[in-house]
C-alpha cells in the first residue's frame, strides 16, 4: 500500500521521476526545458505536488500549482493541476485517483475557487471536470495575408529576451491591465512566456511597444496575441507571418474587437475548446463571470435558479439581470434544473450543452460565460 503526502525530499528525484514517466530523456526533451517556470533551477515545485510513495521510492505524482485570476474586478485562487504521472509498472493501482482526491479535498479545505488541468475529457471527468469556453484559432497565411497587404510599415518584431529589463517591466504591466489575466509575477515573466517551449515577442513602433504575442512554434500558433491598439493588429500579424510563416491565432471567445480585426486577414476559423476546468465555489465564479459578461454585451433581463452538486456539495443559486446588472445568489428556491458539476461547468462555459434548451429565453441568452486560461499560465 502506497503512502501519499505532500511534498518529497529531493526536487531532483521529483524531476528525474517525471521525465521517465512521460518518456523525457532529460536533456533537450525534459520538464525543465518543457517548463521552466515550474521544473527550472531553483524551484521547489515538489512542495506542491502530492506523491504516492513505497517507501523513499516515487510511485505516482500529481502537482497542485497555485493561479490566480482576475475576472470582473474579482480575484479568484485558483490551482493548476501537472505532472499527473504514475510509474509504469504500477499503472491501474489506482494512484493518481487517491491523489487526485488528495489534491481536491485540500483544494476545497483551503477555499480554492476552481481549478484547471490540461487532459483528457473523460478521465478527469471522474473528478467533475469539464473542457470548458472556446478559443477562436483563426487561420493565417502569407498567401491569404498578401491579397489585403496590410502596411507593416514602421513596425518591428523583436524576440524578447531574459535580459530585455525594461522591455519585460513594461510587458508585465501591460498584462496585468488587461480585463481578464493571470497573475504573472515580475521575476517568473519570461519563464512564463517560455512555456511549452514557445517564444515571445514584442511589437514596436519606434521603439514604443504596441503589442505582443507568444508562438507555440510545434503548433504554428500565436497562442497568445495582443495589440494595445487596434489599428496595429493587421500590420502586426502581417508582420508575423512574414516572420514565421503559417499561424493560427487564438483569440478568447470575449474578445470580439479583437476578433474582427483578425479575421480579416484570416482565411478560416476554427472555434475549440479551452482547457478543463472544475469548479468549487459557484457563487463565487459565475458572479465573477456575469459581471465580466455584462460589461461587454448587454444582457437580457431574467431570473433562473440552478442547483449544483458539485464537489463541495449542494448549491443552489439564483442568477438575475435586472437593468442589464447581473447578481448571483444563494438560495432556498426550488430550482429549473440540478446538475452535476460537470454538467453544470458544460451549462455555463461551453460553447454547447444539451441543458441549455432546457433554460428560460433570457438566461440561455447569457451563456456561455468565458472561462478560460491563456496557454503559457497552463501547467
Amino acid at each position: 500500500m502506497a503512502k501519499i503526502q505532500k511534498g518529497f525530499h529531493s526536487n531532483e528525484d521529483y524531476i528525474d521521476f517525471i521525465n521517465y514517466a512521460f518518456g523525457m530523456n532529460g536533456a533537450e526533451s525534459s520538464f525543465p526545458s518543457l517548463l521552466p517556470k515550474l521544473y527550472g533551477p531553483k524551484r521547489e515545485s515538489d512542495k506542491v505536488t502530492y506523491f504516492a510513495l513505497e517507501g523513499d521510492r516515487i510511485v505516482g505524482t500529481v502537482g497542485a500549482f497555485p493561479l490566480t485570476f482576475h475576472i470582473g474586478g474579482e480575484t479568484l485562487s485558483v490551482r493548476g493541476i501537472g505532472s499527473v504521472a504514475t510509474h509504469p509498472r504500477h499503472r491501474g493501482e489506482g494512484f493518481m485517483k487517491e491523489l487526485m482526491k488528495k489534491a481536491m479535498d485540500d483544494m476545497v479545505a483551503d477555499g480554492i475557487d476552481f481549478s484547471v488541468l490540461g487532459g483528457r475529457r473523460h478521465r478527469y471527468g471522474h473528478f467533475g471536470f469539464e473542457k470548458c469556453d472556446g478559443m477562436s484559432y483563426f487561420h493565417l497565411t502569407p498567401k491569404t495575408v498578401s491579397y489585403l497587404d496590410p502596411d507593416r510599415s514602421g513596425l518591428t518584431m523583436v524576440p524578447v529576451n531574459a535580459e530585455d529589463t525594461a522591455l519585460l517591466d513594461r510587458l508585465h504591466a501591460e498584462m496585468h491591465s488587461r480585463p481578464y489575466y493571470t497573475e504573472r509575477p515580475r521575476e517568473d515573466l519570461h519563464d512564463i512566456l517560455l512555456s511549452w517551449r514557445s517564444r515571445p515577442y514584442a511589437f514596436l513602433r519606434q521603439d514604443k511597444l504596441v503589442g505582443w504575442a507568444v508562438h507555440y512554434s510545434s503548433k504554428r500558433q500565436l497562442s497568445e496575441f495582443h495589440a494595445l491598439d487596434l489599428a496595429e493588429v493587421q500590420g502586426m500579424l502581417a508582420l508575423a507571418t512574414d516572420r514565421l510563416g503559417s499561424l493560427s491565432v487564438a483569440v478568447p471567445s470575449y474578445d470580439h474587437p479583437l476578433a474582427a480585426e483578425v479575421d480579416i486577414l484570416a482565411e478560416n476559423v476554427d472555434i475549440v475548446c479551452n482547457e478543463c476546468f472544475a469548479v468549487f465555489n459557484w457563487q463565487r465564479v459565475l458572479s465573477a463571470l456575469m459581471t465580466f459578461k455584462a460589461e461587454r454585451f448587454p444582457l437580457i433581463d431574467g431570473s433562473m435558479t440552478i442547483a449544483i452538486e458539485g464537489y463541495c456539495g449542494k448549491e443552489t443559486l439564483s442568477l438575475t439581470v435586472k437593468n442589464g446588472v447581473p447578481t448571483v445568489e444563494k438560495t432556498d428556491a426550488a430550482p429549473i434544473l440540478t446538475l452535476s458539476g460537470k454538467d453544470a461547468a458544460a451549462l455555463f462555459f461551453r460553447n454547447f450543452s444539451g441543458h441549455r434548451q432546457k433554460l428560460p429565453k433570457e438566461g440561455a441568452s447569457w451563456l456561455p460565460l468565458p472561462l478560460f486560461i491563456f496557454e503559457p499560465d497552463n501547467v
